[in-house]
Parts: C-alpha cells; sequence; structure tokens
C-alpha cells in the first residue's frame, strides 16, 4: 500500500483538503490552455498517464500540507493613565508590540483564550 499525501486547495469557493496516494502525478494551470485561457486554474490529478482522477478549477493556491508554514503573529498590548490635578485631567498611554513567527497550525486549532500562541 502506497503512502498517503494531503494537500490543502483554496480556491474560489473556500478551502478543500484532499488525500492522494503518494505516487499520483499532480499538475495546476490554466483550465483550458492556449491563446484565450477559460476558467482560471486548475489542479489536476493523475493516477497514471492515462487515468486522470479529479480536476479541481478556480484554483487560487494549494499546498502539501507535510510543509510547515509560519505566519508573523502580532500582539498589541497597551494602557492609559489619567490623572487629575487642580488644573484639570491629563491623559498618558503607551503601547507595546510584540511580533512572533508561530506554526500555522497553532493559529488553527481554537484555544481556551484568545492568547496569541507565543
Amino acid at each position: 500500500m502506497s503512502e498517503k499525501r494531503i494537500y490543502e486547495i483554496v480556491s474560489a469557493s473556500g478551502r478543500q483538503r484532499i488525500e492522494i496516494p503518494d505516487d499520483w502525478k499532480v499538475t495546476y494551470g490554466p483550465v483550458s490552455p492556449g491563446k484565450a485561457s477559460y476558467g482560471g486554474n486548475a489542479l489536476r490529478l493523475y493516477e497514471s498517464e492515462t487515468k486522470q482522477r479529479a480536476i479541481f478549477t478556480d484554483v487560487i493556491s494549494f499546498r502539501d500540507l507535510s510543509i510547515p508554514v509560519k505566519v508573523l503573529a502580532i500582539r498589541e498590548k497597551g494602557k492609559e493613565k489619567w490623572e487629575s490635578d487642580e488644573r484639570g485631567r491629563k491623559r498618558s498611554s503607551s503601547v507595546e508590540i510584540e511580533r512572533a513567527w508561530i506554526d500555522e497550525s497553532d493559529l488553527e486549532s481554537p484555544q481556551a483564550s484568545d492568547e496569541v500562541p507565543f
């Protein structure tokens, strides 16, 4: 039995994930190649040279999920302080920004808190 690959496909209609055998051929390009391309791009899956198994149209992007992806997460913390004296009120504020590269998969799993996972 052959190994499997999982692809995530982003199309005009949303995201999909497919699992295919490792030895299948995957191609990406215009739905109808030629001078006047029609219908955007397609992801095609072939079991063999003469046996096409699937075509996904309106594909914007795709990737093998075994490739780890990191995204830049930004957390902004701020505080504001009001002080009163005989001349009136005075406001002071400060903002602290933290940045970290985190695994994309950490963003997909909801956590108990709203904290950014870094």
